[in-house]
């Protein structure tokens, strides 16, 4: 007989088997174990349960959802305070906006009657006597400052180059009209009863016989005149703000002239002063315009024989400036001897302003 054999299930077929038990199975040693024959379980299918229906139908109407309400934020009292109250508080606001207008109209018209009733004519502080007294001081201070004003011009001490003294005008007048022709400079100086022409001026001796040594080098004959110098002198009869710009005037005319001469007579000599040039434009054209701004200011007011030099003086110092900013693009020696011209016109303009003989 054949001995039974226990077949124990491990884990491992424990997991290939799910759902089935340990079994024993007869067999002999020769043979293999007898599969374990089943029927399939039948798969049941699962439904969700409904639990809400029989309650529903108990309850006999449906269940509708909560809607939520949105969460109103904290008004103040006025907000939600009834309209009544509104009304009350804009009546009380208009009430109380009337008094004040009422009250400040009576407080206006009871001032307004006292100063009517008190004749301020007749008060000595009254309004109308400080103004008639500010209105007679400023008067009286503007016509001080009108014939009180004084100015002190700048000195001037230039060296000219003289080429010849006529006794007739045509002949002064033919000379520097040739020495215009040649590219030169010349101008006519009536004095004494004669006519000077000169062909160039130096604020310094030094420069004068620069300019000299060049013209005798072109054949001409030439001598140094120092007794055309213009000293420091005073205008009166100016108001303060026109002996003010006067003063201006002077000084950016000579700063520009100072160094409009420095230059033309260094050119002349045969100097290069294309470094100087371009150093110095800057500081000729700045005191130009401070001497046109304050020439703006002053022509109007001074006496005819003033404006007259005063216009010279602009149209001369222009001519200089003009040829000194040609020379700067072309490099051109005439042009030098127009800046040398123009600053001989402004100069004797000048003496015309100062009153020198």
């Amino acid at each position: 007989m054949d001995t039974p054999r226990v077949h124990v299930r491990g884990k491992k077929d424990a997991s290939k088997g799910k759902g089935r038990s340990d079994t024993l199975h007869w067999a002999s040693r020769r043979q293999k174990p007898l599969p374990l024959e089943r029927e399939p379980i039948p798969e049941r299918e699962h439904k969700p349960e409904d639990y809400w229906t029989p309650y529903l139908q108990k309850r006999g109407r449906p269940i509708k959802k909560k809607k939520r309400r949105p969460k109103r934020r904290a008004s103040s009292a006025n907000a939600t305070a009834p309209v009544k109250d509104n009304k009350q508080s804009l009546l009380k606001l208009i009430v109380s906006g009337g008094s004040a207008v009422l009250v400040g109209t009576l407080m206006g018209l009871i001032i307004l009657n006292v100063f009517v009733e008190g004749s301020g004519s007749d008060l000595p502080n009254s309004i109308d006597t400080h103004t008639e007294g500010s209105a007679q001081t400023s008067e009286s201070t503007d016509d001080d400052a009108a014939g009180s004003g004084s100015v002190f011009l700048p000195e001037v001490n230039p060296v000219w180059v003289q080429g010849g003294v006529y006794s007739s005008q045509e002949g002064a007048d033919e000379l520097a009209e040739a020495q215009r022709e040649n590219g030169l400079a010349a101008v006519v100086l009536p004095m004494d009863g004669q006519y000077r022409v000169f062909f160039g001026v130096g604020l310094s001796e030094d420069d004068a016989s620069d300019i000299a040594t060049q013209l005798e080098d072109e054949g001409l004959d030439v001598y140094l005149k120092d007794d055309l110098s213009v000293p420091s002198v005073s205008l009166s009869g100016v108001s303060a703000q026109q002996s003010q710009m006067l003063k201006q005037l002077a000084e950016a005319g000579q700063k520009a002239v100072n160094r409009l001469a420095a230059l033309s007579t260094a050119g002349v000599g045969g100097q290069d002063i294309s470094g100087n040039l371009r150093r110095d434009m800057e500081s000729i054209e700045r005191s130009h315009r401070t001497f046109l701004t304050a020439f703006g200011k002053v022509e109007t007011a001074l006496p005819d024989e003033q404006r007259q030099a005063v216009q010279v003086m602009d149209q001369s110092l222009a001519q200089a400036v003009e040829a000194i900013q040609q020379y700067d693009r072309e490099s051109s020696l005439p042009y030098l001897w127009q800046v040398q011209e123009g600053i001989m016109h402004y100069l004797m303009a000048y003496r015309q302003l100062s009153g020198v003989d």
